[in-house]
């Protein structure tokens, strides 16, 4: 799995984040990416589960 350098510990949480994006055909993104985009990526799951505490 990608390193994921987020404040809060979401490994399983990623993982239904991930599968998220995966139900609604968006790319799963590359490390170097994903460090510019996460947060943008957050937001989405922020909006499905609820911010993450």
């Amino acid at each position: 799995m990608n390193k994921i350098e987020l404040a809060e510990p979401m490994n399983s949480v990623f993982d239904e984040m991930k599968a998220e994006l995966i139900k609604h055909r968006l790319p799963v993104v590359p490390n170097r990416t994903f460090k510019r985009k996460h947060k943008i990526r957050k937001r989405k799951f922020e909006i499905y589960y609820g911010r993450v505490s």
